[in-house]
């Protein structure tokens, strides 16, 4: 004789095997998935905060480097027995002249002594130049408008011909300009 038994399992016993499974799954698989997921946006948008702050700060650099560049300028302006003003204003009329749609052409510079005119300093400076009429002007539109304090106290202009198989070419001017620099003696300032 084979009895063969049969188990019967209820509906209801099925569907809480199966939730529990799915519980399970849950617990060990998919919500440590989520939770790496959403550490994965944090660290993405602290990386992006990170690089964002990485380029203001090189900006910031740049402008506190020009800031700290145009300082030194103005205490060179400021103090004029240093010689640094001068100086600067040398490389200032080299790069104009550089600049100059037509060159310029540097011939000599000299500079000097500062002399004290009541509570200013007036510095003397004398350039030659070679260059055309476009190139004058424009280094003499820099020159007026880079600073109140420097003034132009003459100029001298001579044509520079030269006689080629006859015929007369004209290679610039010879210019020769008398500059002064006007400056406050230290930050005394009307």
């Amino acid at each position: 004789m084979n009895i063969t038994r049969t188990y019967h399992i209820p509906a209801r016993w099925v569907l809480v095997i199966t939730v529990s499974c799915f519980v399970v799954l849950y617990a060990l698989f998919i919500a440590p998935m989520h939770t790496l997921a959403q550490e994965r946006l944090a660290l993405q948008s602290i990386e992006a905060q990170l690089r964002t702050e990485l380029q203001q700060e090189q900006a910031l650099r740049a402008k506190m480097a020009a800031i700290a560049n145009w300082n030194n300028q103005l205490n060179a302006w400021q103090n004029p027995d240093s010689g640094q003003s001068t100086a600067l204003l040398g490389q200032k009329l080299d790069t104009w002249m550089a600049m100059a749609s037509i060159k310029c052409a540097p011939v000599s510079r000299s500079v000097g002594q500062a002399q004290r005119q009541g509570r200013m300093y007036k510095t003397p400076l004398q350039v030659r130049m070679r260059c055309g009429m476009q190139g004058l002007a424009e280094i003499l539109q820099a020159i007026e408008s880079e600073s109140p304090a420097l003034r132009i106290e003459n100029m001298e202009m001579a044509a520079n011909p030269v006689f080629v198989g006859g015929k007369m070419q004209n290679q610039g001017m010879d210019i020769t300009l008398d500059l002064a620099i006007y400056q406050w003696q230290g930050n005394h300032r009307p």
